[in-house]
């Protein structure tokens, strides 16, 4: 059986706003080092602070490749430590195609803008050399077409101090949020002649059989190459290519494969690039679905059944496909137009305006095991949780009837404090549901089919959203509050 992903809801995770240029006065880095400890490199103010616009974060708390950033220094700034007058800042160079393309190439084209105006060298973070980067053949295309020479680049193999550190607004912060004109910031890429799209696309399969090493290895996956080359659909091998071939993949082929950083390049499309992304799991990586919702991709994410065998040294995760026929069928099928859309993302609209209209009812509700809706204090997340703790202190979380038919969820308080369903959740005052009940309980749709959830933890509840059938941890129970 194949089955949708879980789409992410992104509402609050886009913006749009000029990215501008700005400095900091007098910081200290200290690099990265094959033999040192990661957590111990960074950008440092002269107290020893760690500058919040140089923290490398991967989602909303952890650190990317940087395990568990120190946010202060036991180095002294004020140590004879050698001194540069400015210097671009780049973060973290990352080596990995997928990691490059989100944290290290945004900066890379900026820094590409203002280099000869401002005659200054862009510093990073690694623990490779510039060389042994500059060796590798897609990161030499990306110098070569941005015009950037070995000599622009810094990586200090000792704490460095810094009079003045210009910075770019970030265009992606990794599983966290986008720019919504990165589209136009990667547009460097494309050809003059890349604007228009063909009305008929080939098809192509992107196969993942050749790499040598990553997250995950489907070890048959050379028996879907073998069925869909019989059917006409041609084969590419992603890391067997230049860059400038796979751009030209993103945008003239309607594509199907396993989920991948090639689907990343969806960045340099010059149209709504369409394919089929074969996922691992349910639940998506959120940088998916900050780049196709910036790329204004048309991906639809489905999952096969896969049996996990184990892992080995150069992949985390090595599966089999278990239906290699209906896994083909459906990519065919999909190819053809014949498969439903499954999004990578999701956006919450206000559909109603909830302040104007009367409320009628109020109900409490309870999760599968009897515990009440709460508000938790820290991060808005609805929370259930048992009777008769110090939990019962903390504002309900009610459904509300309005004499209109709709339903909302709002917090059951007079200043209305925003709340949110999930970790992936926009904190909203009013959360648009419906309810659909069975037998005594109730399931809360938040939108098309995705249902509102409580997972079971320690003596409580925490709420999120799922795309699937509704099961007993999205089964609640209400009870009228208030009748007006």
């Amino acid at each position: 059986m194949i089955t949708k992903i879980i789409p992410n809801e992104i509402s609050n995770r886009v913006f749009s706003y000029t990215s501008e240029i700005y400095h900091y006065n007098n910081a200290l880095l200290i690099p990265q080092s094959p033999i040192g400890i990661d957590k111990k490199s960074g950008l440092y103010d002269t107290h020893g602070n760690l500058i919040n616009q140089a923290a490398i974060f991967s989602g909303e708390s952890n650190n990317l490749h940087i395990h568990v950033q120190e946010y202060k220094t036991n180095i002294n700034f004020h140590d004879e430590h050698p001194e540069f007058d400015s210097l671009f800042w780049g973060g973290y160079f990352s080596d990995h195609y997928g990691h490059f393309l989100i944290e290290t190439l945004p900066r890379l084209i900026r820094y590409s803008f203002i280099k000869n105006e401002k005659s200054v060298k862009i510093v990073f973070l690694s623990k490779k050399s510039k060389e042994h980067l500059a060796s590798i053949s897609w990161i030499r295309f990306f110098f070569e077409k941005l015009g950037i020479e070995l000599e622009d680049i810094f990586i200090p193999l000792f704490p460095i101090k810094i009079k003045s550190v210009l910075f770019c607004s970030d265009y992606i912060s990794e599983q966290n949020y986008i720019n919504k004109d990165c589209k136009k910031l990667f547009s460097v890429f494309r050809k003059k002649d890349e604007n228009k799209e063909k009305t008929q696309k080939p098809f192509a399969y992107i196969s993942r059989k050749n790499l040598k090493s990553g997250t995950h290895k489907i070890l048959n996956e050379y028996l879907i190459e073998e069925k869909l080359s019989s059917l006409g659909i041609i084969i590419f091998y992603p890391e067997e290519m230049s860059i400038d071939e796979q751009i030209n993949i993103i945008n003239n082929y309607k594509i199907s494969g396993f989920l991948g950083s090639f689907f990343h390049n969806c960045l340099f499309s010059f149209g709504k690039c369409e394919f089929l992304c074969l996922s691992y799991g349910e639940k998506l990586n959120l940088n998916y679905s900050l780049l196709d919702y910036a790329s204004e991709s048309s991906g639809d994410y489905y999952v096969p059944e896969l049996e996990v065998v184990g892992s080995s040294d150069k992949f985390y995760e090595n599966s089999l496909i278990k239906n290699i026929d209906e896994t083909c069928e459906f990519i065919m099928e999909w190819f053809l137009g014949g498969v439903e859309k499954s999004p990578s993302y999701f956006l919450q609209h206000k559909i109603h305006s909830y302040t104007n209209q009367k409320v009628i009812v109020r109900y409490q509700f309870f999760d599968f095991w009897g515990r009440i809706a709460k508000l938790s204090p820290h991060s808005g997340k609805i929370i259930f949780s048992e009777s008769g703790t110090e939990n019962d202190q903390l504002v309900d979380v009610v459904i509300n009837q309005c004499s209109s038919g709709n339903f909302f969820i709002s917090a059951n308080s007079d200043y209305f404090p925003p709340i949110k369903v999930g970790k992936q959740s926009k904190l909203e005052k009013f959360i648009p549901v419906s309810l659909k009940q069975k037998e005594k309980y109730f399931y809360i749709n938040i939108s098309e089919d995705i249902y509102l959830t409580a997972i079971p933890k320690d003596g409580y509840s925490v709420s999120e959203v799922r795309h699937s059938q509704p099961d007993e941890w999205e089964q609640f129970s209400i009870k009228e509050l208030i009748r007006q």
